[in-house]
């Protein structure tokens, strides 16, 4: 189970996810989580968001053989479109509690 590449231009992206492995692609990390809890499907989910599932049984935390590397994160924009909703943007994103729950998401429980 994969959360959709929401790109507009560029080319599609994947990541975790093995060549010729089928999957189910979902709009959204909290459709993913849900999908999961529904028994919908399988796939990596941040322990963060999933810990309070997995502590009530909800979800079930299984080790593999090969952790993946950690993924970096990007965020992009329009260089030709600067305004005012984008330094906006900006400034929020200094701030590291907001920047924080961006990273790690909002636990699903």
């Amino acid at each position: 189970m994969v959360v959709a590449d929401t790109s507009r231009r560029l080319e599609v992206r994947s990541y975790g996810v093995l060549g010729g492995q089928p999957s189910l692609a979902v709009p959204s990390m909290q459709a993913k989580v849900r999908a999961q809890c529904e028994g919908l499907g399988v796939g990596w989910l941040p322990r963060e968001r999933a810990a309070g599932l997995i502590a009530r049984g909800a979800l079930v935390e299984k080790r593999v053989g090969n952790p993946r590397e950690p993924n970096l994160l990007y965020v992009a924009w329009r260089d030709d479109h600067q305004g005012n909703a984008l330094d906006w943007w900006l400034a929020q994103l200094k701030q590291e509690r907001l920047a924080t729950r961006l990273v790690e998401g909002i636990a699903i429980s």
